[in-house]
């Protein structure tokens, strides 16, 4: 009369947590609907009042040829009672259809019969019935089997809805062995500018940016084949040419015997911080690095030689009567020039380890990748000369009649000598040695060797 759902019994503290989760129930069957299939309009009703009980909104069909139409046109419905014994089609073969026709959908099945059959209940679970019951139903079991199963399909219904939205808002990616993509997410492809199907069955390395050193993904592979997590910072190529940043989190993914299978990638969209990054270490004019960026470079260059042994080179560069050219051609012209300058490093400094940059005015700057003073020479000789084949007229300049620039080149080689030297000092050096290539007539590199026992100029 008091319109009972359940009730449990107080043999202890957790009665209270069951009572709370069973009204929390409530507000998830609130919004639920059941379809509740008989001939007979009586045990419909009966089976109808049951579920009003628990707030479920029943739907009664007696005729169970209509069952999948009432499916079809109300995707709401989760639950659906079938009894055995109905004319046309019974409990069993129907359960068999609704199973085939809603793949793609989650939805509860009961048998029900009147006969106590171990054959009837196993050909609805073979035919994918959720349960059984056998009438006259028990309320207790009834709400308790309901209650269980519909327990479930509320998981799979907030997992579903966790990762549609990991799907859409978290950048991931999973791949074979071979980088061959096998999933990505909707994210993913919003971010990239590709289409799912553009992805699926491609290599990752269609993504790869010319930008990005060959060492970081040495590195990336290295570390995720030997079956540990790979972090880092990457540089993506877009579809139509563009780029973004990404913080990378990429893992192995193991079978049940240890083995890789594949890998794994999350990632963070970082481009608006990378790109605020980079410009508070650009020159605006040159695109090349500014002396901010020069004065932490080549500490951290010049230690990691010393840890290493190994060699390292710098150089200052300035371009020859560039007040001259200003004053003769104006400032827009030469800020051309410098522009121009510009490009050049980075077209020719472009080996893993060159950093170029724009100290200031018409002063520029290099970090090499040279494993010997001859090619460190040879290499900056080579941006001389391409500076002069720019072929930018300078009537003013005395070393030629284009524009052209002086070098002073430091090198220093940390496993033939131990000398202890800091970046002011070699930065002095290199000083020295542009200040000697102006006095010898411009035009020119001039290469300090701070191994060399003589201590002089080469």
């Amino acid at each position: 009369k008091k319109w009972i759902m359940d009730y449990i019994q107080k043999d202890s503290i957790e009665s209270f947590d069951d009572a709370v989760a069973l009204v929390s129930k409530l507000v998830y069957f609130k919004a639920q609907k059941a379809l509740v299939v008989d001939d007979s309009p009586l045990s419909c009703e009966y089976i109808a009042d049951y579920f009003r009980r628990l707030m479920i909104e029943p739907i009664i069909c007696t005729d169970p040829t209509l069952a999948i139409d009432i499916l079809k046109a109300d995707t709401k419905i989760k639950i659906v009672t079938l009894d055995y014994e109905m004319p046309q089609i019974d409990g069993v073969q129907l359960a068999k259809k609704i199973k085939t026709t809603f793949t793609d959908r989650d939805i509860l099945l009961f048998g029900i019969s009147g006969t106590n059959s171990e054959e009837v209940k196993y050909k609805f679970i073979k035919s994918g019935a959720t349960s059984y019951f056998i009438k006259p139903l028990i309320r207790e079991e009834f709400v308790s089997k309901i209650i269980n199963h519909t327990n479930f399909l509320e998981q799979q219904e907030k997992l579903k809805t966790y990762i549609d939205k990991v799907d859409k808002y978290v950048i991931t990616s999973i791949t074979d062995l071979n980088g061959t993509i096998k999933y990505a997410s909707e994210a993913f492809c919003e971010i990239s500018g590709y289409e799912k199907s553009e992805l699926i069955g491609k290599n990752h390395n269609i993504l790869r940016h010319p930008d990005m050193p060959a060492a970081k993904y040495e590195e990336l592979w290295k570390t995720i084949t030997s079956g540990k997590r790979w972090s880092g910072e990457l540089k993506n190529r877009k579809k139509d040419g563009g780029y973004y940043w990404v913080k990378a989190n990429i893992e192995p993914i193991f079978d049940n015997e240890g083995q890789i299978i594949g890998y794994q990638a999350i990632r963070q969209d970082i481009t608006d911080k990378k790109t605020i990054e980079i410009m508070s270490i650009t020159d605006e004019l040159t695109q090349l690095f500014n002396r901010r960026h020069f004065n932490l470079k080549i500490v951290d260059k010049l230690d990691e030689a010393k840890k290493q042994k190994q060699t390292f080179s710098f150089f200052i560069m300035d371009v020859d009567n560039f007040k001259k050219y200003n004053d003769t051609y104006g400032h827009n012209m030469g800020d051309e020039v410098l522009r121009s300058v510009g490009r050049v490093m980075n077209e020719l400094l472009a080996m893993d380890g060159d950093i170029p940059f724009r100290l200031g005015g018409e002063e520029f700057g290099g970090i090499l990748a040279s494993k010997n003073i001859e090619k460190a020479y040879n290499r900056t000789n080579a941006l001389r000369e391409a500076i002069e084949g720019l072929g930018i007229e300078h009537s003013k300049n005395t070393a030629s009649s284009f524009v052209t620039a002086s070098f002073g080149l430091v090198f220093v080689d940390f496993s033939k000598c131990e000398v202890n030297i800091n970046s002011e000092q070699i930065y002095v050096r290199a000083d020295e040695a542009l200040y000697a290539a102006k006095e010898g007539g411009r035009n020119r590199v001039v290469c300090i060797d701070i191994c060399d026992t003589l201590g002089g100029d080469k």
